[in-house]
């Protein structure tokens, strides 16, 4: 299968393998889905990353390039930690990754040389715009998820 490895040093590498080299490339605590929204690309891209990253931020670093690529192509705005996977998706009724084809990598490849062009000083709005967003995913606070537990006993919970 075709896919693309950012890595937290923002390199990008196209690669073919099977799910289990995909897998490790995301690491071994377990990959976890990143929807990317179909609205934003016609052809539809998947995300992965490990699902601790964030919560293991001395293994698996922000990885700011990854995070503004996922962003670009529909994700959710929030940073991604460690490397980040990018496959093909394949639409209903299929739902299942499947490779990418060449006109997506043309296009990761195009987006990922603009953010380094404007990572390396390149002037424009455009570069701006992505230099704003990589340091809003370098600064910006880990999501959080609050988990509340029912009061003893059961009954309704009334959050405080």
């Amino acid at each position: 299968m075709k896919y693309a490895l950012i890595t937290t040093d923002g390199e990008l590498h196209i690669k073919d393998a099977e799910w289990p080299a995909v897998r490790a490339d995301v690491g071994p605590e377990g990959p976890a889905r990143v929807n990317i929204s179909p609205i934003v690309t016609p052809k539809l891209f998947c995300g992965w990353v490990n699902d601790c990253g964030l919560s293991l931020p001395d293994r698996y670093p922000r990885n700011l390039v990854g995070s503004l690529v996922l962003m670009t192509l529909g994700a959710a705005e929030q940073p991604y930690a460690g490397p980040v996977v990018l496959t093909g998706w394949d639409p209903p009724p299929g739902i299942e990754m499947c490779d990418l084809v060449d006109h997506q990598v043309q296009g990761l490849l195009g987006i990922h040389r603009d953010i380094h062009a404007a990572l390396a000083g390149q002037a424009g709005e455009v570069a701006d715009d992505i230099r704003a967003a990589i340091e809003w995913i370098r600064t910006c606070p880990v999501p959080a998820l609050t988990i509340h537990s029912f009061p003893e006993g059961g009954g309704r919970y009334e959050p405080t």
